[in-house]
């Protein structure tokens, strides 16, 4: 884990929960790893970019 230095990453499939200012988006089911050890959250290059797009467009800005 890069956060904690321990050696209990796991893949898992679950919701994430995004925060923008006061407002709260829940997304289903995203792929990514999680430390068993310390909660931490790693995204991989497919999930950060689902994750980049939903952003984008609850904040009304437009990608170039």
């Amino acid at each position: 884990c890069p956060t904690c230095g321990r050696r209990r990453v796991v893949s898992v499939d679950e919701n994430v929960v995004l925060r923008v200012g006061r407002t709260r988006r829940s997304v289903g089911r995203v792929q990514h790893e999680r430390c068993l050890a310390c909660g931490e959250r790693i995204f991989g290059y497919d999930a950060s970019r689902r994750l980049d797009e939903i952003l984008l467009r609850h904040s009304g800005h437009r990608a170039a």
